[in-house]
């Protein structure tokens, strides 16, 4: 589409080493399924209608819409990319050819639709509510619009360098008539901007499938510069083209060096999530059979995994989540533990109970990777637990406290020493 295979090859460089791409690498998770379905809808579409390429690729190219949105719903903002660019971009030809497509669209959009319908059925029980951990979902939002800058600078201002570039790699496109060039940077601008105006949580990961582009059109433009600078320089033949590939490289590790890649191998040796799996492990070694188990919330399933029980649900604030109304009481949904929304429930439950272990994630302990606040719920609360318990085990951002009355010196929270 940019008219060198050496564009493509020094962009994969580029994403292969990108911190924010090595970090979600590490990740199981649906990014790269969406990120892969999401380009391969955008080789498509322009091949198929930006460059008026074989008509099988136009149909295609909603089939690959629909498995992108089949891997993250969010995908479905693509309809309104793929009708502006419909409009803007496409090749004078007949509008005829394009009712098959209308047919597959239909299609498509029955799928997606019979999809959320799903998802709203199984999700409707009598707790359902919207709390901090749901996430994101299409709708308008103009509160955080200084976030569409976010793909442009980068964490560290790492994308300063190849954003400037991109204004080459645009003015080239549109001198040129570059089709592929144009359509490349409409498809980036305007996934750039509707997924901050069209998406109710400010994420760089929701544009996280639009940073090949962004490096395609970074390289591109440090070619472009490095030809304009050649030229204006007026050295001809060997020399020239010694100075073309100095330049080139120079250009590209510049763009390398803003990414840090020698910190690369020292990352797979770094912990990316806290160690649940080690405090679970330290409780099943020393747990009794008598002994319970408390874990902060969304872990119970891993306490029931790791240890065989799981006796307590810790919610501070209390998050309808994963929570469900069951006989009266209000359970957790992932292993059925009782939920404890407070410091005061907490208080009489460990009051009732003979030794308890108690796995508290810190991370989401802390108000949801902010400092503790006192007036934060869960800062009384482990005010309560350190007073109260002993600190049995720490882990990368976990701690498991022991409560065991025949040790412990009870202690209701607000009790002060004279």
């Amino acid at each position: 589409m940019l008219g060198s295979g050496w564009i493509g090859l020094a962009a994969m460089l580029l994403f292969a080493v990108h911190p924010y791409c090595v970090f979600t690498g590490h990740v199981a998770r649906f990014y790269q399924q969406q990120q892969f379905f999401s380009l391969l809808t955008v080789y498509l579409f322009i091949q198929g209608y930006v460059r008026a390429g074989p008509a099988p690729l136009r149909k295609w190219t909603v089939v690959a819409w629909l498995a992108a949105v089949l891997s993250q719903e969010i995908s479905a903002l693509f309809a309104v990319q793929l009708g502006l660019g419909f409009f803007l971009l496409r090749d004078r030809r007949t509008w005829r050819g394009d009712l098959p497509v209308v047919g597959y669209g239909l299609i498509a959009g029955l799928l997606i639709a019979l999809d959320y319908a799903c998802f709203k059925v199984l999700c409707q029980t009598r707790t359902e509510g919207i709390a901090p951990n749901v996430e994101a979902r299409i709708g308008f939002n103009l509160i955080h619009l200084s976030n569409v800058s976010s793909l442009f600078l980068g964490y560290a201002r790492i994308h300063l360098l190849g954003s400037l570039l991109l204004i080459p790699s645009a003015c080239f496109a549109l001198w040129k008539g570059s089709r592929g060039g144009i359509g490349l940077h409409f498809i980036l601008l305007s996934g750039v901007l509707l997924s901050n105006v069209l998406i109710t949580h400010v994420s760089l990961r929701y544009q996280y499938w639009l940073i090949p582009i962004w490096c395609l059109l970074a390289v591109h433009g440090g070619v472009v510069l490095c030809r304009s600078l050649l030229r204006a320089s007026g050295c001809a033949g060997p020399v020239r083209r010694r100075a073309a590939v100095a330049c080139r490289t120079i250009g590209l590790g510049a763009l390398l060096a803003a990414f840090a890649p020698w910190r690369l191998p020292s990352s797979y040796e770094a912990a990316l999530l806290g160690d649940c799996t080690g405090a679970m492990e330290f409780i099943a070694a020393h747990q009794r059979p008598d002994d319970r188990v408390f874990v902060t919330e969304p872990h119970s399933h891993a306490a029931l995994l790791g240890t065989g029980r799981v006796d307590g649900y810790l919610s501070f604030p209390l998050l309808p989540d994963f929570h469900v109304l069951q006989d009266g009481e209000l359970i957790d949904r992932n292993g059925g533990a009782p939920v404890i929304g407070s410091v005061s429930h907490l208080s009489s439950a460990l009051e009732e109970e003979g030794r308890v272990w108690i796995a508290v994630n810190r991370e989401k302990f802390k108000s949801r990777s902010k400092n503790m606040r006192w007036e934060y719920p869960g800062s009384r609360a482990e005010l309560f637990l350190r007073e109260t318990c002993m600190v049995a085990h720490e882990t990368y951002l976990w701690t498991v406290f022991l409560w065991d009355p025949s040790e412990g010196t009870w202690r209701t929270f607000g009790d002060q020493d004279d």
